[in-house]
């Protein structure tokens, strides 16, 4: 996860084509990882509770994959109007860096919880 929130401070940044190209690097590797957290998780949970824990999983997927396009062209469109207090296009990958870091956050409150 924290791939992921370098990369998207280094999106919310890039100021040239090139640098995007680089930067999907960091984001990939990033993506990697996901697939360990996911073990991580499923190391945790219970047998019977597996089946549970992936339909959730890919329920919050599905959900963020359909919130996530509108929430982010809303506050990118914002961002590069004439009624922004500032213009800034990468706020949206700011934003995407902020609930990363969020979700980074309740996962390793969740995580220390559970191991105790």
């Amino acid at each position: 996860m924290t791939l992921y929130l370098i990369s998207f401070v280094l999106y919310a940044f890039a100021t040239h084509g090139w640098m995007m190209y680089s930067i999907i690097v960091i984001y990939c590797l990033g993506s990697i990882a996901m697939t360990g957290l996911q073990g991580i998780m499923s190391g945790i949970v219970p047998p019977n509770e597996q089946g549970e824990l992936q339909g959730g999983f890919t329920s919050l997927m599905s959900i963020t994959a359909i919130i996530g396009p509108l929430l982010m062209s809303y506050v990118f469109s914002y961002f590069i109007s004439a009624e922004a207090p500032v213009y800034f296009p990468g706020s949206a990958m700011m934003l995407g860096a902020v609930l990363t870091l969020l979700s980074f956050v309740f996962i390793r409150l969740t995580l220390k919880k559970r191991m105790n």
